[in-house]
């Protein structure tokens, strides 16, 4: 979807100095031309994104730019941040970057507390002896929720 890639893409430039145009395109799977689309509706958003051409160059915030990483409490993101590690303990490991996000938004001088609050709980889903039928049902989910809409005319 594309508001996903258009957070994710801030949540990247957050963290990084500078990004290519290209290596967003691979991480996405979409075209540098749809990357620049994606970077003109995050500046009308009215979030500074700077561009820097030649060599050494590419995708960044506007210097001293910064968001309020305040939507959610630390407690909130360790919670779901527990969740998360649980659910991929079944075999979803398709949330280490949503994990990722969730960590870079904790400020350096509380990374200690969130990790040790994440630490604390760990809920194991998957079932002893079982882990192979269970992925192979994941994987059948994965793949009916990728697909194609039912057409509206039904």
């Amino acid at each position: 979807m594309k508001i996903d890639r258009l957070l994710s893409i801030v949540i990247l430039l957050m963290n990084r100095p500078l990004i290519q145009a290209k290596e967003l395109a691979d991480m996405f799977e979409v075209s540098v031309r749809t990357i620049y689309r994606d970077i003109d509706s995050i500046n009308g958003a009215g979030i500074p994104v700077v561009t820097y051409q030649g060599a050494g160059g590419g995708i960044g915030l506007m210097e001293g730019y910064r968001l309020d990483r305040n939507v959610l409490t630390e407690h909130e993101l360790a919670d779901i941040f527990t969740a998360l590690q649980s659910v991929s303990s079944a075999g979803g490991g398709e949330h280490s970057l949503l994990m990722e996000k969730i960590s870079s938004v904790i400020p350096p001088s509380q990374t200690a507390a969130f990790r040790n609050k994440t630490t604390q709980l760990i809920v194991d889903f998957s079932p002893w002896g079982l882990q192979r039928p269970l992925e192979e049902r994941l994987t059948l989910l994965r793949l009916w929720r990728k697909r194609p809409p039912f057409p509206s005319n039904m």
